[in-house]
């Protein structure tokens, strides 16, 4: 399963004509995974700052 992404500034990105500039084909499956992988971090991210806050 492959998953990929582009991050760029709008300027960047609104010069583009394509509505995809990937090769990978998104399927549910590969999105679903795609989509836990990024919760598990934000998550991750949020329990870091509030033990760095409780820390401090």
């Amino acid at each position: 399963m492959s998953i990929g992404g582009v991050v760029a500034r709008a300027e960047v990105m609104n010069c583009l004509d394509a509505n995809s500039i990937s090769t990978f084909g998104g399927s549910p499956v590969t999105m679903a995974a795609g989509l836990a992988n990024l919760s598990y971090l934000l998550g991750t991210t949020s329990r870091a700052t509030r033990a760095g806050s409780a820390a401090s």
